[in-house]
């Protein structure tokens, strides 16, 4: 049988392989095989899926990286902003939830540059601005999927993809950043009507939202509210949700069952996470400084 060389495959789906690998691979690994090598990670294709892991909020990641491209300084924004430059416009889902502190310009930046993304994941905190502005999703016609930090401008978030998001899907409000009231409730119910998967696990949902949202939402087949505060799933709620193919609930409690000491436990630990964001926040290095990569003839940030 006739031996075939890797490099007579189809530019393309070599990308597409290669784009599997992950970030780790994509910077640090296949770029320097060889040339070959490094010309197929520019390929727009290798990027189509980027998920950027929590360890890159860490030292030793940044300080591999400022090595191996001889970058003399890290920033976080700058370092999103190339990975996303790398995809020409192609990436169709950007996982940015294990970050922290990404600036809302970033954020623009990314939305710009991705108009085809079908699946976003924003940072797990944004620095210096009150939530995620609704009016990019007037430039995402395509996305389907969006998970946020919390649900500050939810109410206009929900009425943006009604408008432009024909084919969305799925919301999700990560790290316990949902809180879900009477309003928010009737937005998901009026704005996104068709919804299947939603998920609200470790935040605050009022008992009467709940139930908004179980008898307003006919299509859901994926509910998680696991782990929230605000509701009893007694009776009534699991007889509403018995349409919905999997309905996650476990660990769930009306607030009214919880003691006075969790009160001032849970008040204790939230100005503790918000001394520590705001420590981190003083800490990040405003600025990243290109320079030559370890081989002399190609400039990975360029």
């Amino acid at each position: 049988m006739e031996e075939r060389n890797w490099e007579d495959l189809d530019a393309d789906c070599l990308a597409n392989v290669l784009g599997r690998v992950g970030l780790d691979s994509l910077l640090f690994d296949i770029p320097f095989v060889c040339k070959s090598w490094y010309k197929f990670t520019l390929n727009p294709f290798c990027w189509d899926t980027i998920v950027f892991p929590s360890n890159y909020n860490d030292g030793d990641v940044q300080k591999r990286f400022m090595k191996e491209y001889r970058v003399k300084k890290f920033s976080l924004d700058a370092f999103v902003k190339f990975i996303v430059d790398r995809s020409l416009g192609k990436c169709t889902a950007l996982y940015l939830h294990h970050l922290y502190f990404v600036k809302e310009e970033t954020i623009n930046y990314v939305v710009d540059k991705c108009p085809s993304l079908r699946r976003l994941s924003l940072p797990r905190c944004q620095s210096g601005d009150g939530g995620f502005n609704a009016e990019l999703i007037r430039k995402l016609k395509h996305l389907e999927e969006l998970t946020l930090r919390d649900s500050a401008n939810l109410i206009d978030i929900t009425r943006e993809i009604n408008i432009n998001c024909t084919n969305f899907t799925l919301l999700a409000i990560s790290h316990g950043g949902a809180c879900i009231k009477e309003e928010e409730a009737s937005a998901i119910v009026n704005n996104l009507p068709k919804i299947k998967y939603l998920k609200l696990s470790k935040g605050f949902i009022e008992q009467k939202s709940l139930v908004m949202i179980l008898k307003g939402c006919k299509n859901l087949v994926h509910l998680d509210v696991s782990n929230c505060l605000g509701f009893n799933p007694d009776d009534k709620i699991l007889a509403l949700a018995s349409h919905i193919g999997e309905f996650n609930y476990k660990g769930s409690v009306s607030d009214a069952n919880l003691s006075a000491d969790y009160w001032a436990f849970s008040n204790e630990w939230k100005d503790g996470v918000r001394q520590r964001q705001r420590q981190r926040e003083r800490q990040v290095t405003p600025f990243i400084h290109s320079s030559r990569r370890r081989n002399s003839s190609s400039n990975l940030l360029d």
